[in-house]
């Protein structure tokens, strides 16, 4: 596997976003995700058609919760999402390293393909834990 330097830029660049979008944006007291005291509507398809938690129902009230301190919270919204913010801050300096025009080991280069499949089967395995214990849906 060949380092893509466009794929890397593009990983960073929406690292990035994503964290500076979880400390910019908060969470009202009902749990909502919102930006200067208005809450952001339902955009989740699988809960606006049944009604259901799909397995990343929770990441954004997650990041936003963690960005401002709240472990706790973070945890609460989605069990994986402590997890996936770390993952996502690791992109920036990861990423940026395999842009540097020096030749990397094949070992660093093949370590990106670790995190996806483990981060899919997390959810998939908080979200049938979720469905088997009768957690209620989240607001």
């Amino acid at each position: 596997m060949k380092p893509d330097p466009a794929f890397d830029t593009t990983l960073v660049l929406l690292s990035a976003a994503i964290l500076v979008a979880s400390f910019i944006l908060s969470l009202s007291p009902a749990g909502h995700v919102g930006l200067l005291g208005l809450s952001f509507p339902e955009s989740c398809p699988t809960k606006l058609v049944f009604h259901r938690d799909c397995p990343g129902c929770g990441l954004s009230r997650s990041f936003v919760a963690l960005a401002h301190g709240d472990l706790e919270a973070s945890w609460r919204f989605n069990r994986i999402g402590p997890l996936f913010f770390l993952l996502v801050a690791l992109q920036i300096p990861y990423r940026s390293y395999l842009l540097l025009p020096r030749r990397k080991s094949a070992w660093i280069v093949r370590l990106a393909r670790f995190p996806a499949p483990v981060l899919i089967a997390s959810l998939l395995a908080n979200w049938t834990f979720n469905l088997i214990s009768g957690r209620p849906p989240l607001p």
